[in-house]
């Protein structure tokens, strides 16, 4: 939604497709973005995800008395995370607290929504903080949290920081349409409910409070045994250099 003007939409989607049909190979970060690609460029898509750093953290659970739920990264519209403050009045009795941390767009006036419906013992908004912080702050967590906006494109994306997640292996309650939603649900990673649905998410934030030990030992071998298979760096280089590899070749014997 940046422009409405056709002429400047219509220039995008030449261009667009001017450059899928001069590549020969192209790799897509998602399996919608692959079938979009494809229907453009008709070209061989393959799926290739974000990487990250494999950690080496085992399973460890101790029940708090406050369940603590953890958000990092930019806080703009399509984040939607206001849909977060409007779940937390349905769980005002609740031992809950949401960590925000992260600046946008949006941080001052989500700040003033807090503030008007007095919910600062259930939501903070907290500054950016560093790596090992925020590993820190992961640790700490008992579920972690995922919100995107209505739109065609987020509906299509997994979020960068989807992979960073799941190297911790905790629940991940995914509040998103389409890709993200599926993708949770699919691999038993936590919880999926769809953007703006917010009673749905004041529901699913509920029962991570409740999720017994073994249920989160199941979710963290699935995060661990999903994350191995697509995003640990050193794997990804290697089935990378193995694809690089494959199209110089199948593209020298074109030449």
């Amino acid at each position: 939604k940046i422009t409405k003007n056709s002429l400047v939409i219509y220039l995008v989607k030449l261009i667009t497709k001017y450059i899928y049909r001069n590549s020969d190979y192209i790799f897509a970060q998602s399996n919608s973005f692959k079938k979009n690609i494809y229907k453009l460029s008709n070209k061989n898509v393959e799926i290739l995800y974000n990487p990250e750093i494999k950690r080496k953290n085992k399973f460890v659970f101790k029940k708090n008395k406050v369940t603590n739920l953890f958000f990092a990264g930019n806080i703009g519209k399509a984040q939607n995370l206001s849909v977060l403050i409007k779940a937390c009045k349905e769980i005002k009795n609740e031992n809950i607290l949401i960590k925000i941390f992260g600046n946008g767009s949006e941080r001052n006036y989500l700040k003033k929504i807090i503030k008007k419906y007095n919910l600062g013992n259930k939501i903070k908004i907290l500054n950016s903080i560093s790596p090992k912080q925020l590993s820190k702050e992961l640790i700490k967590s008992d579920g972690l949290l995922i919100t995107l906006n209505k739109g065609e494109a987020l509906s299509k994306t997994l979020p960068a920081k989807l992979q960073t997640y799941l190297s911790f292996g905790k629940p991940i309650i995914s509040s998103a349409d389409g890709e993200l939603f599926q993708f949770i649900k699919k691999n038993n990673l936590g919880f999926s409910c769809y953007a703006n649905d917010y009673k749905k998410l004041a529901q699913v934030i509920k029962k991570i409070r409740n999720l017994s030990v073994l249920e989160r030992k199941i979710i963290f071998k699935n995060s661990k045994k999903i994350f191995n298979k697509h995003f640990e760096l050193e794997n990804w280089s290697i089935r990378l250099n193995k694809k690089l590899y494959k199209y110089c070749k199948l593209y020298k014997s074109k030449i």
